[in-house]
C-alpha cells in the first residue's frame, strides 16, 4: 500500500457522498463500520480535521466503498464528472484555469497543478506543448486501480476544460507503476514540445 496521503479536496467530496447515502437510507450504521477505517467514519460524520492530509489507507476505504456502491470501477468516470464540474468556479481550480489559458500545454498544467492540490507530494514529471502532454505521478504508483481511476479521472475532466481543440485523453497505469495522465492533438503547426513546456515550467516557478 502506498504511503502517499491526500488533500482534503479529494475526500471531502467522497465522504459527503457516502453520508448522503446514509441519510437516505443507502447504508446503514453497519454498513460504514464494516467499509471504512475509524479516520475515513470520522470524515463521513463530520468530525475530522479537514487541513490534515489523509492516510492512503483511509482513502481506500472510502473510494472500495463507493466503487461497490455504484457497480465497479468504471462508474467512478462519472463520479468524476460531477465532481469536477463543482470545482471550477471555486478557488484554486478557477485560477488555475485561469492561468493555463496563456500556456500553449494549458490542459497539462492544469491537470499537474490540480494534482498537487489534490494529493500530498505526488512526485509528478512531466512533458508537454501545444500537441500534447504527459503527467506522470510516481506518488499514487500503489494505489489500487480504484483510486487510481478516480484521481486520473478527476485530472482528465478538469484537463479538458482547458482545451483549445478536441484533445485525446487517456489515464494509464491503473494496474501497477505511476499513474499516467497523457492528451494529444491533432495539429497541423509543428513545434518543439521541449522549448515550450518552459513557459509551464515559468508558470510553475511563479
Amino acid at each position: 500500500m502506498t504511503t502517499t496521503a491526500y488533500l482534503a479536496p479529494f475526500v471531502e467530496p467522497l465522504a459527503l457522498l457516502v453520508r448522503d447515502w446514509q441519510a437516505d437510507g443507502k447504508l446503514g450504521e453497519d454498513d460504514l463500520d464494516r467499509a471504512l477505517s475509524a479516520r475515513a467514519r470520522a470524515w463521513v460524520d463530520g468530525v475530522c480535521e479537514a487541513s490534515a492530509p489523509i492516510p492512503a489507507e483511509d482513502v481506500e476505504s472510502l473510494v472500495a466503498l463507493i466503487a461497490s456502491q455504484l457497480g465497479g470501477e468504471a462508474a467512478l468516470s462519472d463520479l468524476a464528472g460531477g465532481i469536477a464540474s463543482n470545482w471550477l468556479a471555486r478557488p484554486p481550480v478557477d485560477a488555475i484555469l485561469r492561468a493555463s489559458r496563456s500556456l500553449v500545454d494549458g490542459p497539462g498544467f492544469v491537470a499537474s497543478q490540480a494534482a498537487t492540490w489534490l494529493v500530498q507530494a505526488p512526485d509528478w514529471s512531466y512533458r508537454g506543448g501545444r500537441d500534447g502532454f504527459e503527467l506522470g505521478l510516481r506518488g499514487p504508483a500503489s494505489a489500487s486501480p480504484a483510486l487510481k481511476a478516480l484521481l486520473g479521472a478527476l485530472l482528465v475532466r478538469l484537463a479538458s476544460t482547458a482545451a483549445r481543440s478536441p484533445l485525446d485523453l487517456r489515464v494509464e497505469g491503473l494496474d501497477g507503476g505511476p499513474l499516467v495522465v497523457s492528451a494529444r492533438v491533432e495539429s497541423s503547426r509543428t513545434s518543439d514540445p521541449v522549448e515550450e513546456s518552459r513557459l509551464h515550467r515559468a508558470a510553475l516557478v511563479a
